[in-house]
């Protein structure tokens, strides 16, 4: 069985962060393939361009919501949020923050800020290490709900010289 691309794959092909993640994780927990990337295109830098909330780590919580959330408001939804907060936790720990712009450090929300996102290999820095990681934060917390092996990503391994450092080394 060939494995379908990783979220890293999927960013250097040109998804944003966010439809990478969400790309990857839904194929690897078996989720069709109508609208997935769709769904998660306004997520991207940083929640429509804002430098909010990474859209790579909304992608995964997206994914938590289809495979652990509930069908109506009479459903327990403790499942998806203990995921969901064991997620946030991971990706805060290893990446130093959550905010888009504060891991691209670029102020993306104007036109020069999201055109240096891409010329200065902030997207090959920051932003493939962050979809690495959503990715596999979100599979080893899917756990048993995940229908492929696990890929073990390089999201762990410290950044690239260069790159920013977490919040916790400064």
């Amino acid at each position: 069985m060939v494995n379908p691309p990783s979220a890293r794959e999927n960013l250097a092909q040109g998804f944003n962060c966010a439809e990478s993640v969400y790309l990857s994780i839904s194929n690897a927990v078996g989720l069709g393939e109508d609208a997935r990337t769709r769904m998660s295109t306004a997520l991207g830098e940083g929640v429509a361009g804002t430098g909010s909330t990474c859209g790579a780590l909304l992608a995964a919580l997206m994914v938590v919501g289809l495979v652990e959330g509930r069908d109506s408001p009479e459903d327990e939804d403790s499942r998806a949020q203990a995921t969901s907060r064991e997620i946030v936790k991971r990706f805060e720990q290893q990446m130093g923050s959550t905010l888009c712009r504060d891991l691209s450090q670029l102020e993306l929300s104007t036109p020069d800020g999201l055109r240096e996102l891409y010329a200065s290999g902030t997207r090959e820095r920051v932003c493939a290490r962050a979809v690495a990681l959503a990715e596999e934060v979100a599979l080893d917390a899917l756990g048993d709900a995940v229908s492929l092996p696990v890929r073990r990503s390089e999201a762990t391994k410290p950044p690239p010289a260069g790159a920013p450092e977490s919040r916790e080394a400064r």
